[in-house]
């Protein structure tokens, strides 16, 4: 119904955190709590590896995503630039 990936990373904003590449819930099982479940399971599995820190990254447009996320205690502490170089 939920899944996540996520990583080990290192760098000189966040030292060693824990990294949500994705997660998503099945679109008829959402405010099932599947993705409440699974973002509990990343942070106590984040705390198991020793991280101080999950951080994750979502588009702007992402509202619905975001009023989960403030939900679930992450707060937005950026914003992410990029310019596409090809």
């Amino acid at each position: 119904m939920a899944l996540a990936g996520f990583r080990l990373q290192d760098n000189l904003v966040h030292g060693v955190h824990f990294y949500v590449d994705d997660l998503v819930t099945n679109e008829s099982a959402r405010s099932g709590g599947y993705g409440h479940l699974l973002m509990n399971r990343l942070k106590d599995e984040a705390r198991a590896l020793g991280c101080a820190k999950l951080v994750l990254d979502t588009p702007l447009t992402n509202v619905l995503g975001h009023r989960f996320y403030y939900r679930n205690g992450l707060l937005a502490s950026a914003l992410r630039f990029n310019i596409a170089l090809a």
